[in-house]
């Protein structure tokens, strides 16, 4: 039974299933009272330790959900565990559940900045029409045009010439690859 118990212990462990680690130490020490006790009891802290924090962890995350599309109070969730507990052994996690969120903002600024294009254009009387996702077309001058730019830094912010032509040469979107900065006319 010893065998069979620490090879299911090394699966939860495989698994992070730390309740059921728990368990299968609890249980095995119910039933035994040897050497083999001992040593399960001695694997207990560090399993009732990894519980105890997915549990924080999986309240933290509930907390968070609440906020809906609201990402900048669920990412205040963690930074306030974070500063709380600037030790703990979630720090990890929590930091990667923040750089998520980071991204699901930065893909919500474009999709609302693609829906204020698509009305300009819908009020533009049939000039620019949306050809791909992502790509405008000037009926009057032919041009394409990206419909927005993916660089989502502050709008008021200018970027350098070189910066600019970096980005743009390495743009690829609808499926074209030859973009250009526009020249003035």
């Amino acid at each position: 039974y010893y065998i069979f118990t620490k090879k299911m212990i090394a699966s939860c462990e495989q698994n992070m299933d730390w309740k059921e680690c728990v368990e299968l130490c609890e249980a095995f020490i119910r039933l035994y009272d040897n050497s083999n006790a001992d040593q399960i009891k001695q694997l207990m802290p560090a399993y009732q330790e990894n519980a105890r924090n997915e549990t924080i962890f999986q309240s933290l995350i509930e907390k968070a959900a609440k906020h809906g599309s609201d990402y900048s109070a669920a990412q205040q969730i963690y930074r306030d565990f974070l500063t709380a507990y600037p030790d703990s052994p979630l720090k990890v996690k929590l930091q990667a559940e923040i750089t998520r969120l980071d991204e699901l903002t930065a893909i919500a600024a474009i999709d609302a900045k693609k829906a204020k294009m698509r009305n300009l254009i819908a009020g533009s009387g049939g000039r620019f029409s949306e050809q791909k996702d992502g790509v405008v077309v000037d009926s009057k001058t032919g041009l394409i045009w990206c419909l927005v730019d993916a660089m989502t830094g502050d709008p008021n912010t200018c970027i350098n010439f070189e910066t600019a032509k970096k980005y743009v040469d390495d743009l690829k979107t609808a499926g074209y690859t030859d973009w250009r900065l526009p020249t003035p006319v």
